[in-house]
């Protein structure tokens, strides 16, 4: 970026961000240069001209500014800027789109890709831009194609390489966008087509090409279905037939056409899925959590060829496993492929018999996740891990995530020229600046849930709490793959899940009150998620580690034969921050330990003893977001600014140079400095000061982490990975 910025310095001095030149300077010489351009053109030839202008440019660029001597000069100020490295690679959870003309579409929340014209990557067609994210779902109409933000309406006309803005939708998770013909009645209305926006729990219409929006679910969730306030109410998927919206929910499958219609699928189990092809109408169900005595684990798959209005039963039997709890129906052609959460079965004969490919590679197992057919051979999955693609008819699936930077970074440490990510439940490395990735696997292959990492003496700690167990594994010098710590025990106390599973069994086992024994299990579901994403939490002191587990937090140290509870165990409210249970630092034997509702403790030798910090902080705020050390000096960024400690019995607060405080998204420190990023950008606390100064610019996008390598200074988000920005004024 270059830029016109007044100095009255006498001699130009090095840019906070870059170096500067004399405009001036380069005036002058270009006014001289064009002044003799008629003596050179009737003397020599044209290009003799472009090389002397080329030369005094040069001579401008790289000795102009040193002998500028002046008490007001104007200069140009060339900045380095934040970088997009190369990854780490991937997408979570990301929308797929076919339209009319066969181009795939990829909707991350960073950004719109496509499939090239080779098939073999994606490419970047447009950006969300700043602080702004896309959803999952996208629609299709006269060459025009629209998509959603978490507030607005957009639409390309030039097949997504720009997006205008058409108006303010309704909040709320989207589930589809559907546009079909406008009513025939409606001739004087200036909108040739009816939008419906389908959310999670309601139901949207538009008549001016989305402009304004009518709420249309008022029947469906109280007439219809008089239970749609309850918070287990959903609609899973919707979609059109001849101007026709379908609707597929937790209640049955709906129909509008004048009005609202439950339509006749014989099954009590939720409608998942919906597909047409040709005259065929098919539906595939979730098993859900029904307290019916026919209830079933596993689900069906129906057809209609009469708008709904009797169906036909083609639920493969003859593979029990492979339909537990869900089925997504997918066409390509005469050929069927049905998923669900045991793998893939594939139809060459509209459903009336089935065969089981075999499970690939990277079989699909979660028929949560979209799924689009190009052709009867190439089919794309998207899910938790990325962009899947079969080449083979759903055969064999493998990993196809080339040109996709649109990583959610939820950690990021930097480590003596080591760069290492969380993201999609995995863990990245790359060694040279993010600009090539490897993934860190676990040795014999077990996957990672929720992963955690620390870095100390060089070394690689990872926590996940995949198997209903908490691990704890390291990255050996020399090797790529993670292995378990070596003696290491189980936790004594089960997670919830655990503890719910057995009493399940016993209620069954010994038929007393069963019936109320699951429903108590489903409603503890929200709760056992929330426990999973919080165990697992985790610092080094030195060898010793101490683990948070179902709120409490324990101790560990090489040799002991059990986890060792420190006393600490924490009940407050969960702080809007995912993931977060303690926030925990280390430094030799001091351990710091933050609980959720803002009370500090302290540990002055490895745990054994704690004191209570809190009424010593330098002013109340309502969480905790990080614990750093740099150096000896104990930084706490809190939900109202960072305050810092070198004693940890006297706080201050941090302040710029105009006493003002900033409140740091992260902060990370290289050895004796500390570093935090905001909006505004990247600081550091000057040593001499103790106070911000601001050492990188504005940042394109909200930081979720903040590695600093030396002059290096990296940010993960939310949307494109890891940017990188190099400092030219240390």
């Amino acid at each position: 970026m270059i830029q016109k910025i007044r100095s009255v310095e006498h001699k130009t001095s090095l840019a906070r961000f870059g170096s500067q030149i004399s405009a001036h300077l380069a005036m002058d010489v270009m006014q001289e240069t064009l002044r003799i351009k008629p003596v050179f053109l009737s003397t020599i030839k044209r290009w003799v001209f472009t090389f002397v202008l080329i030369l005094l440019m040069s001579l401008t660029l790289n000795f102009g500014a040193r002998t500028l001597h002046a008490d007001e000069a104007d200069v140009l100020v060339i900045e380095p800027q934040w970088i997009q490295t190369s990854g780490p690679g991937g997408v979570s959870r990301a929308g797929l789109f076919l339209t009319s003309d066969r181009t795939l579409y990829v909707l991350a929340k960073g950004g719109l890709y496509k499939l090239t014209e080779k098939a073999d990557a994606w490419t970047l067609v447009s950006a969300s831009g700043p602080n702004r994210e896309f959803e999952r779902v996208m629609a299709e109409r006269g060459g025009t194609l629209y998509l959603l933000t978490s507030d607005e309406l957009l639409a390309s006309t030039d097949r997504g390489k720009t997006w205008n803005t058409l108006g303010a939708r309704p909040e709320g998770q989207a589930v589809a966008l559907i546009i079909t013909d406008a009513p025939q009645e409606r001739g004087t209305q200036n909108a040739d087509m009816t939008m419906y926006l389908i959310l999670r729990t309601e139901v949207f219409r538009s008549q001016d090409a989305g402009k304004q929006w009518e709420f249309i679910g008022h029947v469906l969730r109280t007439e219809v279905v008089p239970e749609a306030g309850d918070p287990n109410f959903r609609i899973w998927n919707a979609l059109a037939v001849e101007n026709v919206l379908f609707v597929g929910t937790s209640e049955g499958l709906f129909r509008l056409t004048d009005n609202w219609k439950k339509l006749p699928v014989p099954t009590a189990q939720e409608i998942f899925s919906l597909a047409v092809v040709g005259n065929r109408l098919y539906v595939g169900t979730f098993t859900g959590t029904q307290d019916t005595p026919d209830w079933s684990p596993h689900a069906a798959v129906l057809y209609s060829t009469d708008l709904g209005d009797s169906w036909t039963d083609i639920t493969p039997n003859e593979y029990p496993l492979k339909l537990i709890t869900a089925s997504r129906i997918v066409p390509a052609g005469d050929t069927l492929m049905l998923i669900g959460p045991g793998g893939v079965l594939l139809s060459y004969d509209s459903g009336m018999t089935w065969i089981d490919p075999g499970r690939g590679s990277h079989g699909v197992t979660n028929a949560l996740f979209p799924v689009v057919a190009l052709d009867k051979n190439n089919f794309y999955n998207t899910g938790l891990d990325g962009i899947a693609r079969s080449t083979d008819g759903g055969v064999t699936w493998h990993p196809f995530l080339t040109g996709l930077i649109s990583a959610d970074v939820q950690n990021l440490i930097a480590d003596k020229n080591i760069l290492y990510a969380v993201t999609g439940g995995k863990i990245a490395k790359s060694a040279n600046g993010g600009e090539s990735w490897d993934t860190v696997d676990v040795n014999g292959g077990d996957k990672l849930l929720i992963p955690r990492i620390e870095t100390t003496n060089k070394t690689l700690y990872v926590s996940s709490i995949a198997n209903n167990r908490t691990q704890l594994f390291h990255l050996p010098v020399k090797s790529d793959a993670l292995v378990p710590v070596q003696g290491i025990p189980d936790f004594e106390e089960d997670n919830l899940y655990i503890e719910w599973k057995k009493r399940l069994r016993k209620a069954r086992e010994t038929n007393v009150n069963v019936r109320e024994t699951e429903r108590l299990w489903r409603e503890s579901l929200p709760l056992i998620a929330e426990e999973d994403t919080r165990n697992g939490g985790f610092i080094l002191a030195g060898e010793t580690v101490f683990m948070e587990h179902r709120r409490k937090l324990f101790r560990w140290r090489p040799g002991e034969t059990a986890w060792h509870h420190t006393g600490l165990e924490d009940q407050g409210e969960h702080p809007p921050i995912d993931a977060k249970g303690f926030t925990l630092a280390a430094s030799g034997n001091i351990v710091y330990a933050g609980k959720r509702g803002g009370d500090l403790f302290r540990s002055l030798d490895n745990g054994d003893t704690w004191s209570d910090l809190t009424e010593s902080l330098a002013f109340p705020f309502g969480y905790f977001k990080e614990i750093v050390f740099a150096g000896s000096t104990v930084y706490v960024s809190t939900d109202k600014g960072v305050i810092g400690s070198l004693s940890g019995e006297v706080w201050h607060a941090l302040t710029d140079a105009n006493g003002e405080t900033l409140l740091m998204d992260r902060i990370a420190a290289d050895d004796l400095t500390l570093y935090g990023v905001c909006d505004s950008g990247v600081y550091q606390v000057d040593v001499r000061t103790g106070r911000w100064e601001q050492v990188a610019p504005i940042v394109p996008r909200t930081a979720t982490s903040l590695a600093v390598d030396g002059d290096t200074l990296y940010i993960g988000t939310k949307q494109s990975g890891v940017l990188r920005f190099q400092r030219s004024d240390p």
